[in-house]
C-alpha cells in the first residue's frame, strides 16, 4: 500500500510539473519526429514544413517529371537547416542556383534529418533516396556522423528503447528539456577536457583521426561503402561534401578529421568537396544561427550552395555533363 501511494504521489507530482512547465512556456512535447524501425526515427510527414513524403520542403511527386534533373541530399541537421527556414537551407538554395544557370530544370530534395549519422543516412538512401530516381546523390557529411547513438536496427532491445524515447518526446515536454540540460553538461565537460576538447558527437571520428580504435568510425565507413555500391548499381553518381564545424575558422582545429573522411571517401571512389576551404577565415557571428545555436545561418547555407554548384559545373568526374556547351 505504501509503495502504491508513493508511486501515485510521484505520478501526480510529475503531472503537476509537466502542466506548469507547459503553462509558462518552459517546454512542450516534441512531435517533430516519429519512430522508425529501420532508422530509429524520422520526420513526421505533413507536420510544419515537412511534406507528405517526410522531406523538408514543398510537396513533390514521387515520380520525377520528364525533363527535370533531380538531386537528393542526405544529411543531418546541417542539411535539414536547423534554425533557418526550409527555403534557406542548402538544398533549396542549391536548387535556386542551379536553375539560374539556364542548363535546364533542377529539383533538389532535402532528406536531412536532425541527429542522423551515416548509418541512418544509408538506410534512408535505400528506403527513399534511390526510390526517388535521382540523377545525383549528395551525402552532406558532418564531423558528428560517426557517432552511433542509441539506435541499432539489429538490436531489438535498442529499438524498444528508441521507441520509448520517441513516445516520451511526443507526450512529455519535460523529457526533452531534461535531456538537453544533461547534454549541455556533457558538452561542457568534454570540450573543457584537454585530452578530448571536442563535441561529444565528434569523439568517434576524432578518435579515428588520432589513430585510436573507433567502432563508430568503422560503422560509418561500412555505410559509406554501402552507399557507393548501391549508387553504382543504380548508375547514379555520388558526391560527398564535408561541412566544417563553424568555430575557429581562422585557425581551424579539425583538419585531421576532414583529411581522414576525404581520404576514405576517395578510396571508396566518391568525389569529395571539402567545404572547410569555403568557410576558411569566415566570421562565425554571421555564419552561425546564433551564439547558442552553432548551426549554419542562411548566409552559410548560401555559401555552401554556391560552392556545391560551382563544383558540379567544374568537375567532369561525376559524369553529369549538365553544363557542357
Amino acid at each position: 500500500m505504501r509503495l502504491a501511494l508513493s508511486a501515485a504521489s510521484l505520478a501526480i507530482s510529475l503531472a503537476a510539473v509537466e502542466f506548469i512547465g507547459r503553462a509558462i512556456g518552459l517546454w512542450q512535447p516534441q512531435r517533430t519526429f516519429r519512430y522508425s524501425d529501420t532508422r530509429g526515427y524520422e520526420l513526421t510527414p505533413g507536420l510544419g514544413d515537412v511534406n507528405s513524403l517526410g522531406l523538408r520542403g514543398p510537396e513533390i511527386e514521387l515520380t520525377r517529371r520528364a525533363g527535370v534533373r533531380r538531386i537528393v541530399v542526405l544529411g543531418d541537421s546541417f542539411t535539414y537547416g536547423d534554425g533557418v527556414a526550409a527555403t534557406d537551407a542548402m538544398p533549396a538554395q542549391l536548387e535556386k542556383e542551379l536553375n539560374r544557370t539556364g542548363a535546364g530544370e533542377f529539383e533538389v530534395l532535402n532528406l536531412g534529418v536532425p541527429g542522423y549519422n551515416t548509418v541512418q543516412e544509408y538506410a534512408d538512401l535505400r528506403e527513399r533516396g534511390l526510390r526517388l530516381a535521382p540523377d545525383l546523390v549528395i551525402v552532406a557529411f558532418t564531423l558528428s556522423d560517426a557517432d552511433l547513438g542509441l539506435f541499432d536496427s539489429h538490436n531489438a532491445q535498442r529499438r524498444r528503447l528508441v521507441r520509448a524515447k520517441e513516445f516520451l518526446k511526443a507526450h512529455l515536454g519535460m523529457y526533452d528539456f531534461v535531456r538537453l540540460q544533461i547534454r549541455a553538461m556533457q558538452e561542457w565537460s568534454l570540450r573543457n577536457d584537454p585530452a578530448v576538447a571536442v563535441w561529444p558527437e565528434m569523439l568517434p571520428l576524432t578518435l579515428a583521426a588520432r589513430g585510436q580504435p573507433s567502432p563508430g568510425w568503422d560503422a560509418c565507413v561500412r555505410a559509406l561503402q554501402g552507399m557507393a555500391a548501391d549508387c553504382r548499381r543504380a548508375g547514379t553518381p555520388l558526391l560527398l561534401i564535408i561541412w566544417p564545424v563553424l568555430e575557429r575558422l581562422n585557425d581551424y582545429p579539425y583538419r585531421a578529421e576532414h583529411t581522414l573522411v576525404a581520404a576514405q571517401a576517395r578510396t571508396i571512389g566518391m568525389p569529395v568537396l571539402d567545404l572547410a576551404a569555403t568557410f576558411a577565415g569566415g566570421d562565425t557571428a554571421t555564419l552561425c544561427v546564433s551564439k547558442r545555436n552553432p548551426h549554419p545561418s542562411a548566409a552559410a547555407h548560401q555559401r555552401a550552395a554556391l560552392a556545391v554548384a560551382e563544383f558540379l559545373r567544374s568537375h567532369t568526374d561525376l559524369g553529369l555533363n549538365w553544363f557542357s556547351g
